[in-house]
């Protein structure tokens, strides 16, 4: 925008001016973007992490109170039929949950859910193919080649 003395102003359009100004300002809103799906990834898996753990913790709890409970069963022979079934019972419920707390701390712990022997489709055709390039390349040179056949 120029204005002149006498109070007239003129518009100049400028296309360069105006792509590199959109562009600083994509640029940055996109670093504004990228930084906030930073946070709220980190924000995520701080949550994700505290829900692993607590969850740990009450499963470490349900197993001391399953031990207390099984020593209690042992330890008091004489005891009535009436409180054994009642001790009984709350022992299936707490294998129940320690075994549904640990399918869940299993599902919730990330990379530790899939063993390291599972391949991806890309790594096993790659292997294949070197083995296919070894076998060729051992028939050429006349030599044993049952293993890799195998």
């Amino acid at each position: 925008v120029l204005s002149t003395s006498t109070g007239l102003t003129k518009t100049v359009y400028n296309p360069a001016a105006l792509k590199a100004a959109q562009k600083s300002l994509l640029v940055s809103t996109s670093a504004v973007d990228n930084n906030e799906a930073q946070k709220k990834k980190q924000e995520a898996l701080k949550l994700q992490q505290d829900v692993r753990k607590r969850k740990q913790e009450i499963l470490e709890k349900h197993i001391e109170t399953q031990k207390m409970l099984i020593s209690k069963l042992e330890k008091n022979k004489t005891m009535k039929s009436e409180d054994k079934a009642e001790i009984m019972k709350t022992l299936e419920v707490l294998t129940k949950n320690i075994t549904k707390l640990k399918d869940e701390v299993k599902a919730a712990s990330p990379g530790r859910c899939l063993p390291k022997s599972i391949k991806t489709k890309t790594q096993m055709q790659k292997e294949l193919l070197d083995t296919e390039l070894d076998l060729y390349k051992k028939m050429q040179a006349g030599e044993e080649v049952t293993e890799l056949r195998r």
